[in-house]
This record gives structure tokens, C-alpha cells and sequence, in this order.
């Protein structure tokens, strides 16, 4: 495999990893949300059972605060028990509402006596916290891992089908499904999460209940009660944050999975983070590919073991022919190209099938996928092939006048290219969509023409959208080009670390300048009538973050830098985009203009 081919896969594979880690972390901050309200519900239960223990102690204690185990076991009085009948009774009000009824059939046997100790009574009470408690965390894990498993299995269909670019119909999931898909178990102790719940239940119960007990045992008093129900409080806290955490990334992990099958999705690639809190058993698997019919959360993917933040992503061994079956099975329907710009709702609603009718939603407005379709880079045999599929992106300005369109996509051409000059522009422009998706759509096309001289590549500048046009002198071979090129690196005229698709970036630079000035105005005008160029109010800003003078641009940006604040900017965009380390004012650069292009485009 040569250099450029195997540069171009770790770049496809890396694009999936970030997409996909993304998404992980997107998928826990609610997870991360759910335990800062479990933690406050901890700590409210906490203090309803001091406040309990404290008012049983003053109401039974001697006068030195400490209650007898003797004074504990007296019965309550006729008084004391019909007051503790009527908690009873609000008791089971709540309980009533617990799924498995036990704790509720522990109450009315409680209502039915006629005998009751005051130790008994206090321990009824600490229970009731206690199933409040844990009644809630049910509710709330159950809300959380339902609608993270919904989430993950959406959002990572989006993922594949916006990133190949073709989307078709995959099934909604309903209810049954969903609750049969997270009561498995799936852990080595055979249980699943609402049975790891009661268990941790029970035993905050028993300690509880425990403590109590010794403590009067011991003849403690109320301070030393308190503490050890607050160390107990504090590892249930801790047993349900990682409780939380491991099981939402098991719903995730299962989500994941069941997408990728959905998607036609053949293999994945183990992703740990590896730092120093990363499990030996994780770093052993980082870059693992696992076939997708060997997908076992738990045992071959993550979690792998309680707080793991472990996860996966598509694994592809090149792109040729990703997405054809789904193009050609009749079984799959239609296939139809995902815009660039698609946002996740709108993908849901159009790509996945409503659970109960098993209808998707309408079509209007897509390209159909026709058999024998380009589907991706690595399909193109010929430079028309690349610019055939390059039109098909819609990355381009179209707009309307007195009822004529005028689209630049179609306006796009490649002639005189050789193939992999072709699919060299279309990386480097894939990278800027890539990472400026808001761009899709505000830019004019790319076209060839003899242009006079020996420049590379121009662009019009003025009208807002740009317009970027390639020297067929120089695009005509790949060899010619990355040789003259490689010359004029050497000489300093262009950044250090970049190659021959830097040209396209730079262009492109241009053509964002354009824009960002001359549609939206986001440096702000000179006059009533003219703008200021972006370009020209980033480069001493720039410059002075770094340290510099704008007269510094030579070394650290290029001998090309210096001609105006026009090349300076293109000249650090093409190196922000092209190099794999880019140097602090391309970076600082790239920075500003990435707040820019969020904030003013929309």
C-alpha cells in the first residue's frame, strides 16, 4: 500500500473514531446528569434519617442522650402505636406505586399487629427512606438507559449514513423490544440492572438496621449513629454512581451494536482512552477489530468492566464499495444520498421506521441511489467518476434568479486532471466540509481552465461566494505537480509540512474570506458602503496573540505570507487544514476563524 493510500485510511478511520468518541461522550453527559440528581436524592434520604434517629433518640433517651437496648425493645403504647399506624398508612401510599409490591406487603403486615417494639418502629422508618429512595433511582435508571439506548441507536445510524453519504429505512424500536433488550442480563453475576438495584437496596438496609442495632448494643449515643450511617450513605452513593455509569455504557454499547447491524455495518475497531486511569484489560484491546457477529457487550466490547469509558467505531479496511448491498438488495427499498447538511431530526424522521406502522418518512427532495452508482472515493476509476461524485455532495452555492437557477454544483469540473489529482481535491475539500459543515452550500465550485503564468490555482474574490479555478498546466499530472511544488516548499515559499493539496485549502481560504467579508460582513465595515476584509482583522490580531508582527509572517507562516493579508490568511488555512502539525499562528488562526464561522453563519 503506498504512502498516500495508507495516509488517506488512517484518515478515513480516524474521521469514525472522532465521530463516534463524540457521540460516547455526548451519550454520558446524561448519565453524568442522572447522578448529580441520585447524589441530591442520597443526600435529601440521608437527612430524613438523621432527622428521624434524632427525634426517636430525643424522644426515648435518657439523660445523657443514650438509649438502652431495654428501652429500645418496649413496646410502643396505645397512643405511640396508633400514631405509628397512621405513618404506616402514608407509608404504603408510596410503596403502593413499588413494582414488586414487597415492600408494601411488609407494611400491612406491619398495620395487622398489635405488637410493636420502639426499635422495630425506627427500623420501619429507615426502611422507608431507604425503598423511597431506591424506588426513585429505579425510575430514573430506567428513564436514563431507555432513552440512551433510543438515542445511541439513531445517532449512530446518522453517523454511518451521513458519513457515506447514503441512507436508507431501518426499523424503529418499540417498547417491548427496548425493555426485553435492557432487563437481559449481561454482567458475569447474571443479573441486570433493576436486580443490581434491589441487591444494593437491600443491603443499605441491612447496615443501617445493623448500626442501629450495635450501636444501642454499645451503648452509643446519637453522634456516633450518625457518623456510621454517613460513611454507609457514602459508598451507596459511590455503588450508584458506578452503577449508573456502567450500565448507561452497556445500553450504549448494545445500541451501538444493533445499529451496525442495522447499517450493514461488517466490523468495529475497540477505542480506549488511554491515559493513566486506563484498565489493563482496555489498553490490551485498544485498536482490536472485532467482526460485528462476534459484537458481545461485555465479553468482546465495551464495558469490559465497572466506570469503563471504552467504546467502538465502524472499522473499514478501504471504501471501496461501502454502502453498495444496501444499494442493491431489493429487501433493503430504495437508497437515497444523505445531504452533507441533514441534521439528525430530520434524518430521523425520513430514515426511521415508525415502530408500530413500520412506515419511514417521505422522500421528497432526496436523490435516489441508481445501481451502479459511485458511492465513494475509493469506487473512482477516472477523474469524471471523482467529479461525478463530488457533485453529488451538494457542497456548493445554488441560488435563484428571476426564476432561473443557477448551481454551481453542476457548474463543477475536473477536466484535465489525472485520477489521483482528482481524488486529492476532493480529500482536501471533504476535510473543510468536514470540519465546517456550516460552509456547505455558501461556496462557489471548483472548474479548470489554462490560466496564464505559473500559478497553480486562482480564485474570484469580491462577489462573496468565491470561485475557485485550477491550472491545468500544473493539474494535468500528479508527478509534475507534487515536484514543482516540493521545489517551492523547500524555498519557503509555502508552509512548512504541507503538500501539493494545500493548494486547494488555500483557495478555499480565499473563497472564506470572500464570504465571511463580503455576504456577512463579520469583520464589520470601513464605511457605510465597504467592508472590511476578515483577513485583514485577523492577521495583526493574530499575530500579536502569538508573540509576533505581522512582519514575522515569512518564518512563521511562509515567504508567500508576506504579499498582503489576502495570503497570509490562505497561506495559514491551508496550513491549519493541510499540515499534520500545524505551527502556532496557522493554529491560532484557525481558532479565531472556527469561533467566527459557528457564531455569524448559520
Amino acid at each position: 500500500m503506498s504512502k498516500t493510500l495508507e495516509e488517506q485510511k488512517a484518515k478515513q478511520q480516524a474521521y469514525w473514531i472522532d465521530r463516534m468518541t463524540d457521540l460516547e461522550a455526548s451519550l454520558h453527559r446524561d448519565a453524568e446528569e442522572v447522578v448529580g440528581d441520585l447524589d441530591r436524592a442520597y443526600r435529601a434520604a440521608e437527612r430524613q434519617i438523621e432527622s428521624d434517629i434524632s427525634r426517636w433518640y430525643g424522644r426515648f433517651g435518657a439523660n445523657n442522650g443514650v438509649v438502652s437496648m431495654a428501652d429500645a425493645r418496649k413496646l410502643l403504647t396505645s397512643g405511640e402505636l396508633k400514631e405509628f399506624k397512621w405513618t404506616l398508612e402514608e407509608y404504603r401510599k408510596h410503596a403502593k406505586e413499588n413494582a414488586d409490591g414487597r415492600w408494601d406487603k411488609e407494611l400491612e403486615n406491619a398495620s395487622a399487629r398489635w405488637h410493636i417494639s420502639r426499635l422495630e418502629a425506627i427500623k420501619y422508618q429507615l426502611q422507608n427512606s431507604v425503598e423511597v429512595l431506591y424506588g426513585n433511582q429505579l425510575d430514573m435508571l430506567d428513564g436514563l438507559l431507555k432513552q440512551t439506548y433510543l438515542n445511541g441507536y439513531g445517532q449512530t445510524a446518522f453517523t454511518i449514513q451521513s458519513g457515506i453519504g447514503i441512507g436508507f429505512d431501518i426499523a424503529g424500536i418499540n417498547d417491548r423490544a427496548l425493555k426485553t433488550v435492557l432487563y437481559r442480563p449481561w454482567a458475569l453475576d447474571g443479573k441486570n440492572f433493576s436486580e443490581r438495584v434491589w441487591e444494593n437496596k437491600q443491603a443499605l438496609v441491612g447496615e443501617l438496621q445493623k448500626q442501629l442495632t450495635q450501636n444501642l448494643m454499645r451503648g452509643g449515643d446519637l453522634n456516633s449513629v450518625i457518623d456510621s450511617i454517613q460513611q454507609k450513605f457514602g459508598v451507596s452513593r459511590s455503588n450508584a454512581a458506578r452503577l449508573v455509569y456502567t450500565e448507561n455504557a452497556y445500553a450504549i454499547s448494545v445500541a451501538t451494536g444493533d445499529s451496525y447491524r442495522a447499517t450493514g455495518v461488517e466490523r468495529c475497531v475497540f477505542i480506549a482512552v488511554l491515559d493513566e486511569r486506563t484498565s489493563d484489560i482496555c489498553q490490551s484491546m485498544d485498536g482490536t477489530v472485532i467482526e460485528v457477529k462476534d459484537y458481545q457487550p461485555g465479553v468482546t466490547v465495551p464495558p469490559l468492566h465497572p466506570w469503563c469509558r471504552s467504546t467502538t467505531a465502524p472499522y473499514y479496511a478501504d471504501m471501496q464499495g461501502i454502502g453498495e448491498r444496501a444499494a442493491r438488495d431489493p429487501d433493503t427499498g430504495k437508497t437515497y444520498y444523505v445531504p452533507r447538511d441533514m441534521k439528525y431530526p430530520e434524518w430521523k424522521e425520513t430514515f426511521m421506521t415508525d415502530p408500530e406502522t413500520g412506515e419511514a418518512g417521505s422522500k421528497d427532495g432526496l436523490k435516489e441511489v441508481l445501481p451502479g452508482a459511485i458511492l465513494s472515493l475509493a469506487d473512482c476509476k477516472t477523474a469524471a467518476d471523482v467529479e461525478a461524485l463530488m457533485k453529488q455532495q451538494n457542497w456548493f452555492h445554488s441560488k435563484t434568479i428571476n426564476g432561473k437557477v443557477y448551481d454551481s454544483n453542476e457548474a463543477l469540473s475536473l477536466a484535465g486532471c489525472d485520477l489521483d489529482i482528482a481524488k486529492g481535491v476532493y480529500e482536501a475539500l471533504d476535510d473543510i466540509y468536514k470540519k465546517f459543515p456550516e460552509l456547505i452550500g455558501k461556496l462557489n465550485s471548483v472548474t479548470t481552465a489554462n490560466l496564464s503564468g505559473s500559478t497553480y490555482a486562482q480564485c474570484s474574490v469580491g462577489l462573496g461566494n468565491g470561485g475557485v479555478t485550477l491550472n491545468k498546466k500544473w493539474f494535468e499530472k500528479l508527478e509534475k505537480l507534487v515536484k514543482q511544488y516540493n521545489i517551492d516548499l523547500m524555498g519557503g515559499f509555502h508552509p512548512a509540512g504541507t503538500d501539493w493539496k494545500s493548494i486547494i485549502s488555500h483557495e478555499f481560504g480565499h473563497a472564506i474570506d470572500d464570504y465571511l467579508t463580503n455576504t456577512l460582513q463579520a469583520a464589520g465595515m470601513l464605511n457605510r458602503w465597504k467592508p472590511k476584509y476578515l483577513s485583514a482583522d485577523l492577521r495583526p490580531k493574530v499575530m500579536k496573540a502569538c508573540g509576533l508582527k505581522v512582519s514575522d509572517a515569512r518564518t512563521a507562516v511562509s515567504g508567500y505570507a508576506t504579499k498582503d493579508h489576502f495570503e497570509w490568511f490562505a497561506e495559514c488555512f491551508g496550513e491549519a487544514m493541510n499540515s499534520a502539525s500545524p505551527r502556532p499562528v496557522a493554529t491560532e488562526c484557525m481558532k479565531r476563524l472556527t469561533e467566527i464561522i459557528r457564531k455569524v453563519v448559520k
